[in-house]
């Protein structure tokens, strides 16, 4: 039986010879993404360690996560010898800045340490400034001064740029590429609307005007964000910087409700894309920030004062093209895998804004406790998938300049240990050791990066769905 496997799979990739895209560019990063408070372990003073002990519908505490912040060693010389050029870290500003205006010395170091690591290894560090958490002291000055949460209260723009620049600073010349705040289309809505992220505000789904505390806060982390973009080129004149969203993507008869003017703006990527880009972009609400903010100073940097966005950055997951599937609520495990909607969404956004170049910070595949999926997909299948669709847009001239897989080992998935993204597969809550133990998608990134991108056998052995 082997003789006839080998054979089929050796005609099979003869007929996909035609479809295996031009190779990667020499400098294109590609790499692993990662998230310091879900990797790294050991952290008490964030909003999300309170939240989570609050939370009814948390799974399971933190605890030590995969200890990254003790493992970062091995786990950067995984991603190296991978063969990959580009490490995402998140940096906790909890850790920086434990309580009001003091800095951590020994933190400030160890993240000195994680980047020349990184740097030692030829992977181009990308550093995160917040993921999705912030120092619980951050949300006590805020209830202190009578704000509902601290993205309700303008001075929480100035705290986080203070913070930036404190990191900015330590990190020097060693770090080239910044993203200010992960996903703040996901996370503002799921805090200040859906109300299942910390601070856990409810507000109306549908109609702008029941999403209040969603605008306030927009207004803050955007004010945030702009000043932070001209802090950290004050201090690094040569960094890139951004803000990655998580796509909303739709596809085949679906296709017509990508960016459509009916959604709400929290659901609409041009609106985010355009506020970064320094457009004009009035919100549903059909108020400004001023006016959202008129019973305290509106956060002091402006959101519009030019393009604050060095590239295009955008999460890729999933895509939704039948009416079955627009309940986003379903488990990562069972979200629609989709690979050619990434082409289409770089063709899109590039037409858009066609002098930015485009970095992809995210892209992956959950499976519930690491077990085979309902519609056949595997990691190494979306890895091969997602990146020829990469090597096709450079094809076409879209400047895209890397793509990183979420993520390097499993993690905390924000209440749960339950999904799993991990090339690498960790039993946080079963195995005290957090042994590593590489999945079959690990060759098959190695083999990506040595060929510097698909190629016809791997195509063909990982066809998609």
């Amino acid at each position: 039986m082997a003789p006839l496997r080998s054979l089929a799979i050796l005609l099979a990739a003869s007929a996909a010879q035609a479809a295996a895209p031009p190779r990667l560019p020499p400098r294109f990063l590609l790499g692993v993404a990662t998230s310091g408070y879900q990797c790294e372990g050991g952290e008490t003073n964030t909003n999300w360690n309170a939240w989570a002990a609050a939370y009814p519908q948390t799974v399971a505490p933190i605890g030590r996560a995969v200890d990254f912040w003790h493992r970062y060693p091995k786990d950067i010389a995984r991603a190296a010898h991978m063969g990959l050029n580009a490490f995402r870290l998140g940096i906790e500003w909890a850790r920086i800045e434990p309580t009001p205006g003091t800095t951590d010395t020994a933190a400030i170091e160890h993240y000195r340490k994680v980047v020349r690591a990184l740097r030692r290894r030829h992977l181009e560090p990308i550093v995160t400034l917040n993921h999705t958490t912030w120092p619980q002291w951050l949300e006590d000055q805020a209830h202190a001064a009578g704000a509902p949460s601290a993205w309700e209260y303008a001075p929480s723009a100035a705290a986080f740029v203070h913070y930036v620049r404190t990191v900015v600073q330590a990190l020097g010349t060693d770090v080239r590429w910044y993203l200010t705040f992960n996903e703040p289309n996901s996370f503002l809505p799921s805090s200040y609307i859906f109300g299942d992220n910390p601070p856990g505000i409810t507000g109306d789904g549908i109609a702008a005007s029941g999403e209040r505390s969603f605008y306030r806060a927009l207004c803050t982390v955007l004010a945030a964000h702009a000043a932070a973009y001209d802090a950290i080129h004050a201090l690094a004149p040569g960094a890139k910087v951004s803000s990655n969203i998580s796509l909303v993507a739709f596809n085949g008869s679906l296709a017509g409700l990508q960016d459509a003017d009916f959604l709400p703006d929290y659901a609409n990527n041009e609106f985010f894309f355009d506020l970064l880009s320094g457009l004009p972009r009035p919100f549903k609400i059909g108020e400004t920030c001023g006016e959202l903010y008129a019973d305290q100073p509106a956060p002091a940097a402006p959101i519009a004062a030019g393009r604050k966005q060095d590239f295009l950055a955008f999460d890729y997951y999933y895509s939704i093209g039948k009416s079955a599937d627009l309940n986003t609520t379903e488990p990562p495990w069972a979200q629609p895998i989709y690979p050619p909607g990434l082409l289409d969404a770089l063709r899109r956004y590039h037409a858009r804004y066609p002098d930015l170049p485009i970095l992809i910070p995210e892209n992956g595949i959950g499976t519930e406790n690491g077990m085979p999926r309902a519609d056949g997909w595997t990691r190494a299948a979306v890895l091969v998938q997602h990146v020829r669709q990469v090597q096709a847009a450079i094809a076409e001239g879209i400047p895209v300049v890397g793509y990183l897989h979420w993520s390097l080992t499993d993690n905390y998935e924000w209440g749960s240990y339950t999904p799993r993204f991990g090339l690498y597969r960790v039993n946080a809550l079963t195995d005290p050791r957090l042994i590593r133990h590489p999945t079959p998608a690990v060759a098959v990134y190695r083999r990506i990066a040595r060929h510097r991108g698909v190629t016809a056998e791997l195509l063909a052995r990982y066809p998609g769905r």
